[in-house]
């Protein structure tokens, strides 16, 4: 919840949360931050993954990356630093927030009736 107040903080960032596979390792769940919520767009990202069942052991790693959002997800191509291996990642990913509506239109003037 607090990222998601972060991200409405940093117009134009992005959450993504999905599933990573190391090369030469494991496949885990992965959640990262990207530097832009457009479509079509490469991103940057940074993010932590949880594997389980990796040969370099059970647990978070951090990881760094660049990749492009789609239209409802996005694909990132990084190092897991932790690990010291290449990471693909792919999952779901949060949309810039509707534009705010028009402002309401001026009340009409007052006008005084003293005689």
């Amino acid at each position: 919840l607090g990222a998601l107040a972060t991200l409405k903080a940093h117009a134009g960032a992005a959450l993504m949360i999905g599933v990573s596979h190391n090369f030469g390792g494991g496949t885990g769940v992965t959640i990262k931050l990207l530097s832009s919520n457009r479509p079509d767009r490469p991103v940057a990202a940074v993010g932590l993954t949880f594997q389980r069942g990796s040969p370099q052991g059970d647990g978070p790693g951090v990881d760094v990356g660049l990749g492009v959002n789609g239209r409802r997800g996005s694909v990132v191509l990084g190092r897991d630093l932790t690990r010291g291996q290449w990471q693909i990642a792919a999952g779901l990913s949060t949309r810039g927030c509707p534009p705010a509506p028009p402002p309401a239109p001026a009340p009409p003037p007052f006008v005084s009736s003293v005689f």
